[in-house]
C-alpha cells in the first residue's frame, strides 16, 4: 500500500475528530441514562428527556461555567425540595456520578492536545506560520515549512516507512519548539512551544495514536491500546448501571468525604461567586459572520500568559465539542477570569477571539 503524507494527515485529523464524537456521544448517552435513574428513584419532579441531556451536557463541562451551568439547571428543574436534601447535596451526587465519564472527557482532551501540537505542524502556510513565526526569524521559518512540506510529500510504502514518518514529525515539532523557545525568557509561557521535559509525553501519545489509526493499513499489530480506547470500548459494551450501583457509589463517596468536600465547595463557591461577580466585565460582541459572542473577564485586567492558557483550554474543548448549541469555556488563573460563551464555536474562531483579548491587556 502507498500512502502519503498529505493522506496520513487528513486521516488522523477525521480520526480525531470522529474519536471526540465517539468520546462525546457515549459519555452523553450514559450519563444521561444515569442521572435520569438518579432522579426519578430521588423522588425529584420528572423532567422531560431533553432536560437530562442537558443536565448531562453541563455535568461533563469542564470548568467553572460548567459547574455553574449545572447549578443553574438544578435549580431550575428542581425549584422547590423537601427539607430532606439541597440543591447542593443534589450537584454533588450528580458530580459524583459523571466523575467517571468527566475521566473519559479529559483523557480525550488531553489526547487532543497531544496530537494537534504534530497535526498542526503540517499546515505549513497556515497554523504553523501564525503559531512561530512570532518566535522565529525569517530562514527559520522558511526552513521548517519546508521540512513540513518534505513530510506531506513523503510515501510511505512499509511499516517501516510510516513509523519513520511518525518520528519525523515529532522531529520537527521537538526541533521547532527548541528553536523558538530560543527567543523567549521564560519557555512555559509561549504559546505552542512545548517544554524539552514533556516531548517524551508528546511523542508517546503522537505515536500511539498514529499506530491505532492507521498501523492496520501497514499490517502493524498492536499489543495494547490507549488508555482511552480501552476505556471506550468498555463504555461501549457495557450495560446500564444500575440504581444499586449509582447508590453504592454515592455511599462510597459519601465515607469517604468525598461527597461532603463537593457540597461544601458548591455552597462556598456560590457565596464567593455572589460576592464577587461585581469584580467581572461582561462584553457583548459580535464574530465577522454576525454570531454573538458574551465575554466575562476580570476587572482587574488580563494579561497575555492568562490569554495563552485560555486559548490552549478554548482549543482542548473544541476538540471534543460536537458544534451543536452554545459552546462555553472559561479559565481561573491565579485570580484572574475569562468565561466565554458562543453558538456553533469552531476552529476558525480561535484568531478573532484571541486578537480581541489581547486588545484588552492593560
Amino acid at each position: 500500500m502507498k500512502i502519503n503524507g498529505e493522506v496520513a494527515l487528513d486521516e488522523l485529523s477525521n480520526e480525531l475528530g470522529l474519536e471526540s464524537d465517539r468520546v462525546r456521544r457515549l459519555s452523553t448517552e450514559a450519563i444521561t441514562d444515569e442521572i435520569s435513574i438518579f432522579w426519578t428513584e430521588s423522588g425529584l419532579p420528572a423532567l422531560p428527556d431533553e432536560n437530562y441531556i442537558s443536565l448531562a451536557n453541563a455535568s461533563l463541562a469542564s470548568g467553572a461555567l460548567g459547574e455553574k451551568k449545572l447549578n443553574e439547571l438544578i435549580y431550575k428543574y428542581s425549584e422547590k425540595l423537601s427539607g430532606k436534601t439541597t440543591h447542593a447535596e443534589i450537584l454533588g451526587k450528580i458530580q459524583i456520578i459523571a466523575g467517571k465519564h468527566q475521566s473519559i472527557m479529559n483523557l480525550s482532551r488531553n489526547r487532543a492536545v497531544y496530537i494537534n501540537a504534530h497535526l498542526n505542524l503540517l499546515e505549513p502556510e497556515r497554523t504553523l506560520k501564525r503559531v512561530y513565526a512570532p518566535y522565529l526569524n525569517e530562514n527559520e521559518l522558511k526552513k521548517y515549512q519546508q521540512r513540513s512540506q518534505s513530510i506531506l510529500n513523503t510515501n510511505m510504502h512499509s511499516e517501516v516507512d510510516f513509523r519513520k514518518w511518525i518520528i519525523g514529525v515529532h522531529e520537527l515539532l521537538n526541533d521547532i519548539c527548541e528553536s523558538a523557545s530560543k527567543s523567549s525568557t521564560n519557555e512555559a509561557g509561549v504559546k505552542g512551544v512545548i517544554s524539552k521535559k514533556s516531548m517524551s509525553t508528546y511523542l508517546k501519545q503522537w505515536e500511539v495514536f498514529a499506530l491505532e489509526k492507521m498501523g492496520y493499513k501497514f499490517d502493524i499489530s498492536l499489543k495494547e491500546l490507549s488508555p482511552l480506547s480501552e476505556r471506550l470500548k468498555e463504555l461501549e459494551k457495557s450495560k446500564k448501571r444500575s440504581w444499586a450501583t449509582i447508590v453504592r457509589e454515592i455511599t462510597e463517596a459519601e465515607k469517604s468525604g468525598e461527597l461532603q468536600r463537593k457540597i461544601e465547595n458548591t455552597v462556598q463557591r456560590t457565596l464567593t461567586n455572589r460576592l464577587s461577580s461585581s469584580d467581572l466585565l461582561t462584553r457583548n460582541l459580535a464574530l465577522s459572520d454576525k454570531r454573538p459572542v458574551t465575554l466575562e473577564i476580570s476587572k482587574d485586567g488580563i494579561n497575555k500568559e492568562l490569554i495563552d492558557q485560555f486559548i490552549d483550554g478554548f482549543l482542548a474543548q473544541l476538540a471534543i465539542y460536537d458544534g451543536k448549541g452554545i459552546f462555553e469555556s472559561s479559565i481561573n488563573y491565579q485570580g484572574s477570569v475569562i468565561n466565554i460563551s458562543l453558538p456553533k464555536a469552531s476552529k476558525s474562531d480561535v484568531a478573532q477571539i484571541e486578537k480581541y483579548l489581547l486588545h484588552l491587556i492593560r
